[in-house]
């Protein structure tokens, strides 16, 4: 955040499979913007997301992908 003085990312591709990355990308993401989710996570890890501020304020694009091993 401090890149972009608050603003966040418009668009991010998280590619590393760390579950922290995908936690911290979404809280990265600016209002309105994309991001994809692209890398096999732990069968285990659920990403904590608040739908009501996230989808319906902040309105942030979540999309992922099929990927596999």
């Amino acid at each position: 955040m401090a890149y972009t003085d608050g603003l966040g990312c418009d668009a991010i591709i998280e590619s590393s499979g760390a579950s922290s990355a995908a936690q911290n990308a979404l809280d990265i993401l600016t209002v309105d913007g994309h991001i994809v989710y692209f890398a096999m996570y732990d069968p285990t890890f659920e990403l904590k997301i608040n739908p009501f501020i996230e989808l319906y304020q902040k309105q942030k694009h979540i999309h992922g992908m099929y990927t596999s091993a």
